[in-house]
């Protein structure tokens, strides 16, 4: 019976470093880590009202406002950073640029018709607090660029799906509050 006392001391010890982990799990856990889900934007609490004032955009393109729109207000509505409001007072208004846009095709099908698309945006946007005097305070500023290549037919819907990444990027940015 000399393989009884080695076995429970090998199963001791393997409770002891089961129990080691446990606590090293339980102890890491107050590292001030969180996932962003929660994190606060650069706009505060969730409860604060933001409204689009304006897009600028020097494309010819023109459904690149509501697209840009569209997907903007989807992604603060899906990460509850603000409270999307159409009209009225808000208190936060933010004005976007679209400073550069291009949307390539180059790869052709035998009928000649665009099957891949390269595109790249890059977009500025300004986020302004709204005073006492009803006079916006510059609250925070931001510029992405995304670029990337998309298997469509259609280069609406190509742009559609890169507006849609720039739209993610700007949300990301809105949790940078640092």
């Amino acid at each position: 019976m000399l393989w009884l006392p080695e076995f429970s001391r090998m199963f001791s010890a393997k409770r002891t470093l089961l129990l080691l982990c446990l606590l090293l799990a339980a102890v890491s856990g107050g590292c001030g880590y969180a996932p962003a889900g929660g994190a606060p934007s650069v706009m505060g609490g969730r409860e604060a009202t933001l409204t689009l004032v304006s897009i600028e955009q020097p494309t010819v393109f023109p459904w690149v406002n509501y697209t840009l729109r569209s997907s903007l207000r989807d992604e603060i509505a899906s990460r509850n950073l603000a409270v999307w409001v159409d009209e009225g007072e808000a208190d936060y208004s933010l004005r976007l640029r679209v400073e550069a846009l291009t949307m390539r095709s180059s790869v052709r099908s035998r009928l000649d018709a665009p099957l891949l698309y390269s595109g790249s945006v890059t977009i500025s946007a300004v986020l302004y607090r709204r005073g006492s005097d009803n006079n916006g305070r510059e609250a925070w500023r931001t510029r992405v660029s995304y670029s990337d290549t998309f298997e469509s037919g259609d280069e609406e819907n190509a742009a559609r799906l890169l507006f849609a990444q720039a739209a993610r990027l700007l949300a990301d940015r809105m949790r940078h509050t640092f």
